[in-house]
């Protein structure tokens, strides 16, 4: 059958997408090909590890090297720089969801539980010295606040001769949470689900991250005084800013309060924040909460971190640009920077698709167009499902989307996949598709239509990743 062929392609295509942004092989990618990160790795190797130690077992004047990951991708990226650095490297912290394994796949993506309480499984490859833990995301926990203070205390015992290697990925907002001092963790927890609910987007979620929290808004690298740093960043958020990232843990960031308040007042949320944050919030212009007087965020000379962004959505999109080329589809990447309310940007996708159809695109059947980026979801509803999914019954023709880590909302899926007969078919199994878009309701229909696509945990964290094929007659060549 035509739809059997495009879903099978299309997964073929998300599968093959998701490899390209194994953060094992970006990150030792990036230490041993680009120029400076190699001179970085060279000094490293013979400045610190094992065998730059002392015959007392103390350390000389090189200094240390340590680690420290946080994020959905971080025991790959943590794995993909061990596999460079080895033994240069001391001692660390990886701060990593609940549920992570870490465990791999024969396709190449790791893979976890995801979301349960508890300890993460620790892969046989980690070393001893190097901690393991894990948070709560996207609302941060007690573990998560008790890891980030553990990583903000061995940061903070770094001398001017040490060394920091620090891995930024996605979910690293919600995981590295250290409040400022008196605001207690619950305030933070209520301001993130409303945000959330709200469907502000990352940046202005983080904004507000970086006015309540320690470690936020370049705080860790403050902590980190003159110590060397280099900063490997995985990007999750369109523009690819590392300040945006995680709420930029090594950039710098000042945010103006009273613009933050407009903000806030626009979406209709302000009065229902918690009054100590709305206080924060307040007195903070000019200032993120590592400049606000807060001893843990560090002294105030400290050394400007090399910043390298090692994997983006494009590299997603460029890999399953490939991978439609070798399936033989007419291949178009429409944008990687594709935002708004998610069900609107589901029906966009319907309207490019429906354009190849009638010939006013310039792609040839069959065709295949791309599209990544990080859609939002205004909760009026009370129902399960997540962006991805409201995207893909948002446009329910021959499209599927999946969040790039795994998980879309709180649900078990990391996205779906619509066709031409979804409408129909939902119907005929008794499910009204505007009516569950209401709801936001997506989950319960797909699942019903055996729709959702489920890869668990990848163990990657880029943008959101958008197939649309389009075909006037399933006409597939061999790759």
């Amino acid at each position: 059958m035509i739809q059997e062929g495009l879903r099978r392609d299309a997964l073929t295509i998300l599968r093959d997408g998701l490899a390209g942004v194994d953060p094992v092989r970006l990150v030792s990618g990036a230490l041993v090909d680009e120029p400076e990160l190699t001179a970085w790795v060279l000094a490293m190797a013979l400045e610190s590890g094992p065998a730059a130690a002392s015959s007392a077992g103390t350390r000389g004047s090189s200094g240390r090297t340590m680690l420290v990951a946080v994020g959905k991708a971080a025991l790959g990226m943590t794995r993909g720089a061990l596999q460079v650095l080895g033994d240069a490297v001391d001692g660390g912290v990886v701060l990593v969801p609940h549920g992570t394994t870490g465990e791999v796949t024969r396709d190449g993506v790791a893979q976890g539980a995801g979301g349960v309480p508890g300890p993460p499984k620790r892969p046989s490859w980690l070393p001893p010295r190097i901690a393991l833990r894990s948070g709560g995301h996207p609302v941060p926990d007690e573990s998560g606040c008790r890891a980030a203070e553990e990583i903000s205390e061995m940061v903070g015992s770094l001398e001017d001769a040490d060394r920091l290697l620090v891995l930024v990925s996605g979910g690293g907002s919600a995981l590295l949470t250290l409040p400022r001092p008196g605001l207690p963790l619950a305030a933070i927890q209520e301001t993130t689900a409303l945000l959330l609910e709200a469907g502000l987007t990352i940046a202005e979620l983080n904004q507000v991250r970086t006015m309540l929290e320690v470690l936020k808004g370049g705080g860790l690298a403050r902590r980190a005084g003159a110590a060397r740093i280099l900063g490997l960043v995985l990007s999750d958020v369109v523009g690819n800013d590392p300040a945006v990232i995680a709420s930029g843990p090594l950039s710098h960031q000042d945010w103006r309060g009273r613009d933050l308040e407009v903000m806030l007042r626009r979406r209709g949320v302000w009065e229902r924040l918690p009054r100590a944050v709305q206080g924060l919030i307040r007195g903070g212009d000019g200032e993120s909460a590592g400049d606000a007087g807060d001893t843990r965020s560090g002294p105030a000379v400290f050394r400007d971190p090399v910043i390298r962004v090692v994997g983006t959505g494009v590299t997603a999109l460029q890999a399953a640009e490939s991978s439609a080329r070798r399936l033989g589809y007419d291949t178009r990447i429409l944008t990687s920077r594709l935002q708004g309310e998610a069900r609107r940007a589901g029906r966009g996708l319907a309207r490019v698709g429906r354009a190849v159809v009638e010939g006013i695109s310039k792609a040839n059947l069959p065709a295949c167009i791309l599209a990544a980026g990080e859609t939002t979801v205004e909760v009026t509803g009370r129902g399960r499902g997540g962006r991805n999914q409201e995207v893909a019954l948002g446009a329910a023709v021959g499209l599927a989307s999946i969040g790039t880590d795994g998980v879309d909302g709180p649900t078990d899926a990391a996205g779906a996949m619509a066709d031409g007969e979804t409408v129909s078919r939902a119907r005929t199994a008794g499910f009204d598709v505007e009516a569950s878009l209401r709801d936001n309701d997506a989950y319960p229909l797909l699942d019903a239509l055996g729709d959702l696509i489920r890869t668990g945990p990848t163990g990657t964290n880029v943008a959101d990743l958008m197939v649309v094929l389009v075909s006037d007659g399933y006409r597939r060549r061999s790759p």
